[in-house]
């Protein structure tokens, strides 16, 4: 993984953790959206004083664990980097005037597991992130999308993202 890929996907996650704590401060300042169909599917302030699926959980219990699960996430995202980098420097292609591909242009090509894991360990960390501001300050998580009969938040989807692509990059290891 090379650093401008790096910085680029942060940057895109940076915007995903910017749009759901500006989205969070409307909910939070009784900002309201019409249902955008029906009564499936809109904006609906909630908020949550569970865990996922509202699930009764201790806000101090919820706030620790948070903090043992992100140094977990961040060590796993500080050893890959290092073991990107070992397999890059071992794998390492000269790039020559003709070669449209190497693994220093376009290193997801060759390290797609790699890249995979790096993307869904960040939409995890930020996802958390964003939830983990909230219990602290507001000692409840701000939920607003209306989906059927969920109400959910960015950081939410960010989580279950980065849990699917968590998944598939674990797939794709395994057919190695």
């Amino acid at each position: 993984m090379r650093a401008p890929f790096c910085a680029a996907w942060l940057v895109g996650d940076g915007l995903f953790l910017l749009a759901d704590r500006l989205l969070k401060f409307w909910a939070n300042s009784g900002g309201s959206a019409p249902r955008l169909v029906g009564r499936w599917l809109g904006w609906q302030p909630f908020f949550n004083q569970g865990v996922a699926f509202s699930l009764p959980v201790p806000n101090g219990v919820t706030i620790v664990l948070t903090v043992v699960i992100l140094g977990v996430l961040i060590g796993k995202v500080w050893q890959l980097g290092k073991a990107a980098r070992r397999e890059t420097s071992v794998n390492r292609q000269p790039t020559t005037a003709n070669s449209k591909v190497s693994s220093q242009s376009f290193p997801c090509l060759l390290l797609t597991d790699y890249c995979l894991l790096f993307i869904a360990y960040c939409l995890i960390i930020t996802g958390a992130l964003s939830n983990f501001y909230d219990r602290i300050f507001y000692q409840h998580t701000v939920d607003y999308l209306l989906v059927f009969t969920g109400v959910f938040n960015l950081a939410d989807v960010m989580i279950v993202m980065g849990g699917i692509l968590y998944l598939k990059s674990q797939r794709l290891r395994l057919k190695d």
